[in-house]
């Protein structure tokens, strides 16, 4: 947190999450593996008191690095793997004011 101009403060957040590897199913059966990696997500937010309340504008992003994994997959060897696939960056902007 950092003070800045009119009684603002900037608040700024960068966080990196680890996810281990992960078997689709109970056997762990070569080819059923989802290896380890890393996200990146980030927010950073104007804030403001004012004597009826707080409010702050705040901009995010979640999967900077826009990774592509696999949330959760089926696997039917030999003749199918039925994957569903993790969201991929996202970006938005939030506007709170808390009374």
């Amino acid at each position: 947190d950092r003070p800045v101009a009119y009684g603002m403060t900037l608040l700024s957040h960068l966080d990196w999450q680890q996810i281990g590897p992960m078997w689709f199913d109970v056997y762990n059966t070569n080819l059923t593996q989802r290896d380890a990696f890393g996200l990146v997500n980030a927010r950073v937010a104007l804030e403001r008191e004012t004597k009826s309340g707080t409010w702050q504008l705040a901009g995010w992003a979640m999967n900077l690095n826009d990774k592509e994994y696999n949330v959760y997959s089926a696997p039917v060897p030999p003749f199918a793997n039925f994957s569903y696939r993790a969201a991929p960056r996202s970006y938005g902007v939030d506007l709170i004011y808390k009374f």
